[in-house]
């Protein structure tokens, strides 16, 4: 479940709670998000973590952060997971998505 990202000293937390989610599965991954649900691949090397083009339903949702959240994944570079458990995913430029 995706809690917080910040990014150049912005911060973002989802509109709605525990509707953001990631699901990994052997190369595959579901994702959630306020609106749509979207599917793909990922590769992992060492910490490195690139997803795969993505499929997705196709509802509009007026003020969705879907984009958003989108957007990160496709920059995402690397993951970590923290002594408190929660998996924290870099993108961009220095931006870091948290989950749990």
């Amino acid at each position: 479940e995706w809690v917080e990202s910040i990014e150049m000293g912005e911060y973002t937390v989802p509109k709605t709670a525990g509707v953001f989610s990631l699901t990994f599965r052997e190369g595959q991954v579901s994702v959630g998000t306020d609106c749509n649900t979207m599917g793909g691949t990922y590769t992992i090397d060492g910490n490195t973590l690139k997803f795969g083009p993505m499929m997705s339903t196709l509802m509009y949702c007026e003020g969705s952060q879907e984009t958003l959240f989108g957007s990160m994944l496709n920059e995402v570079k690397s993951f970590a997971f923290t002594k408190k458990g929660t998996l924290e995913l870099q993108y961009g430029e220095g931006g870091v998505a948290t989950f749990r």
